[in-house]
């Protein structure tokens, strides 16, 4: 076969491609009745850029959004960033997870007032990702080990082969910049829950008692905590969770109602997709 036929087929595939796409996203459209975007890739710049040019190429705004995400994660503050580009153009941001969104991604997808995963989706940990060497290294992994060792350090059981790593691979300009990505997540994650998931719950179930603006913050404060900001939490920090993990987090006896999580499928999507690329792709249908 020449060159010529193969980028001929190539053509051919990629339009084919893009065409049903265009129709899948078309039917999320309709079935949410809301735009639909798609991002697919790491959360970093110039992402943010991508993204705000996207939802600005949409020639008549819907008043909600659905975001279709899968991602490893990323920086925390480019997600804080793609959140305030999706509430300056809608008032309803939903996101559904079609397979996962870790680190800084789940917290984004915390930001949304509507959650759609089915029982195969998943979410965390929680970890916000930071740049070392050139690499993005887990923040709140390093701090872990950073503590491990200076607890060994204490109790006097830390070998010579860790006391050189720690000499050599710590450095406390580095556990600041990490310590507040860590305190950014929690601010976030408590900010966000408390405006968007807990703006209907009024009173709790049980008792009927009228909830507070501060016990809205004291609980969201306790899922961040609980989805893995916190070296003692658990479930999100060791491994991700799926659905059922969130939605027990989030639906304890006086938020049973505001979780927001669905395995509901929204009529009209296709139950298959076609074919993507591993690369980093956001789209939205103009």
């Amino acid at each position: 076969m020449s060159a010529v036929s193969i980028s001929a087929a190539e053509r051919d595939s990629n339009n084919i491609i893009e065409q049903q796409l265009s129709e899948r996203a078309e039917a999320v459209e309709k079935a949410a009745d809301a735009d639909v975007l798609t991002f697919i890739g790491p959360i970093y710049q110039p992402v943010g850029d991508a993204i705000k040019d996207a939802v600005e190429a949409i020639r008549k705004h819907r008043p909600g959004l659905m975001v279709i995400i899968e991602t490893p994660g990323g920086y925390i503050d480019v997600a804080e960033r793609i959140a305030m580009i999706f509430r300056h153009h809608y008032r309803r941001v939903e996101f559904l997870v079609p397979s996962y969104a870790m680190s800084a991604g789940t917290v984004l997808v915390m930001s949304g007032d509507a959650i759609w995963m089915d029982y195969a989706s998943l979410l965390g940990p929680i970890d916000p990702q930071v740049e070392r060497n050139n690499q993005l290294v887990p923040a709140l992994g390093y701090l872990e080990q950073y503590k491990r060792l200076v607890e060994k350090s204490a109790a006097g059981t830390l070998t010579t082969a860790e006391l050189m790593y720690l000499v050599q691979n710590f450095d406390a300009a580095e556990l600041y910049r990490y310590e507040q990505e860590r305190e950014l997540s929690i601010a976030l994650l408590e900010e966000w829950l408390v405006k968007y998931k807990f703006k209907n719950w009024k009173v709790t179930e049980t008792s009927k008692t009228k909830v507070t603006t501060q016990r809205r913050k004291d609980r969201a404060r306790e899922i961040a905590f609980a989805q893995g900001l916190h070296h003692a939490a658990r479930p999100l920090y060791a491994r991700p969770a799926h659905k059922g993990a969130i939605c027990r987090s989030l639906r304890t006896s006086t938020v049973s109602r505001l979780s927001q999580i669905s395995t509901r499928p929204l009529r009209g999507i296709p139950r298959s997709m076609p074919p993507r690329s591993t690369r980093p792709k956001c789209c939205s249908r103009s």
